[in-house]
């Protein structure tokens, strides 16, 4: 199904309306805190470490208000840039009203073309939600077994085999360490090392 709305993108920093608004609509619809957010997209934490793109389609005005009616759909790419080609997909959520009219598959699609034209290989999410997996799988993200983790792979790997050739010739024990927003991918030598990874 197509809808006609059209797909607005920002990178970090975005205006501190926006970085708000985002926040609260994450938090309603993961039932989480987003606080870091605002830090994050409004203030522009990872400039530097990690280019941050969002992509938002709004809610259609009524009758009633024609001005900004809200965010419908939302989707956020974060890119290493110390090795771009990793990627992370996040924030991708729907508001109610908004459901079942395609609007998260397309900012995903658009997300994911987007990285692969950058040179991007492999962008990471997660989802526990079957329905949302349906809607990764159709776009190229398949599960690493065992796991709630998902990898789109650009080229002709599963994402076990991208993983295994991306970490081959480490030295060394692997070290897991405490993870931060900006620390989701990897972004400095020593998180860039193979022989270390971070966690959250």
């Amino acid at each position: 199904m197509s809808d006609g709305r059209s797909i607005e993108i920002e990178r970090a920093p975005v205006s501190a309306g926006l970085a708000d608004e985002l926040a609260v609509f994450w938090e309603e619809t993961f039932g989480t805190s987003f606080d870091e957010t605002r830090e994050v997209l409004g203030n522009g934490l990872e400039v530097g470490r990690n280019r941050d793109i969002v992509w938002f389609v709004r809610r259609e005005p009524s009758e009633d208000v024609a001005e900004n009616c809200g965010l419908g759909a939302t989707c956020q790419l974060t890119i290493s840039i110390d090795q771009p080609e990793l990627g992370g997909l996040g924030g991708v959520a729907t508001a109610d009203d908004c459901r079942r009219q395609g609007l998260a598959e397309r900012l995903c699609r658009e997300a994911r073309d987007l990285f692969r034209e950058a040179g991007g290989e492999a962008v990471f999410l997660g989802t526990i939600n079957p329905a949302a997996a349906r809607v990764y799988n159709r776009l190229g993200w398949r599960r690493l077994a065992g796991s709630t983790v998902y990898a789109n792979i650009t080229g002709d790997q599963s994402p076990e085999e991208f993983l295994v050739d991306w970490f081959r010739g480490a030295t060394g024990p692997v070290t897991v360490i405490p993870g931060t927003a900006h620390a989701r991918i990897p972004h400095d030598s020593a998180a860039a090392d193979p022989t270390q990874r971070t966690g959250s």
